[in-house]
């Protein structure tokens, strides 16, 4: 079947979500996203888009941007590119990291606009990774309360809202407005809480067992704890198989074994 084209947005701002594949987790540390914001720094100052607000989850990231020539397939093909190989580079895997195209959303007024930026930065609150937004880092909400340098194109907002004020007051309304977003916000968990799921599965194994078991009884594991949310790099630090291996298991996919 092919693609519906993309609706254009007539005030040429849009919310953009980029997503793993499978609900892979596209950012597996800290550095990770730290780098993807240095791609998307490095890109912005090429093509000149604004950034009015960002937010990167483990597995998918949230921008909304302005792109007067409506070039959104050139932005996030040269950060995507230059995102993977990076990524794949440094996991040793191979093949695609994002769900087919990114997803976007046409910005269609002021109130839109204002209403997704608050959105984009209480995704983490949504995930369970914080109680507010000033606690999560990987989020321009803080850029928003700093007078310092900024990736982010503070004015239109700060405009509309009237200070920084003003922000951090609609910021903390609670709202049930709905933007695009994944069916489901999956996040990771700590390396101890993996462990202790590990246990709880498997009693007494330990990554000499993951080694000695079968080929099929092994991804049978692999999925099992794909769907407890334990990223591709805790399962391979706790049982010992291989990144390659773990990406190629689906999370509950047990049908086959």
């Amino acid at each position: 079947m092919p693609r519906k084209p993309r609706v254009k947005s007539e005030s040429h701002f849009y919310h953009v979500m980029l997503r793993g594949i499978n609900h892979q987790n596209v950012f597996e540390d800290t550095s990770d996203k730290y780098k993807f914001l240095e791609i998307l720094t490095a890109v912005k100052g090429e093509l000149g888009f604004k950034l009015i607000s960002y937010c990167l989850m483990d597995n998918h990231v949230h921008l909304l941007i302005s792109e007067d020539n409506d070039d959104l397939s050139s932005i996030f093909r040269k950060i995507n590119t230059t995102y993977v190989i990076y990524f794949n580079q440094k996991y040793s895997r191979v093949g695609h990291l994002f769900q087919d195209r990114y997803k976007t959303e046409s910005i269609k007024n002021d109130a839109q606009l204002i209403q997704t930026v608050r959105y984009i930065h209480n995704n983490p609150v949504k995930g369970g990774l914080c109680a507010q937004p000033i606690d999560y880092r990987f989020s321009s909400y803080i850029d928003y309360l700093s007078n310092g340098d900024s990736i982010c194109d503070k004015s239109l907002v700060l405009g509309i809202l009237g200070s920084v004020d003003g922000f951090k007051e609609f910021s903390g309304c609670k709202a049930d407005y709905k933007c695009m977003d994944l069916d489901e916000v999956r996040t990771s968990i700590g390396i101890d809480a993996a462990r202790l799921i590990i246990q709880k599965e498997f009693p007494g194994a330990n990554a000499q067992f993951f080694q000695s078991i079968s080929k099929q009884e092994r991804n049978r594991c692999i999925a099992i704890l794909r769907g407890h949310n334990l990223s591709i790099n805790q399962i391979n630090r706790l049982t010992g198989i291989s990144i390659g291996v773990i990406q190629r298991i689906k999370a509950d996919d047990t049908s086959e074994f």
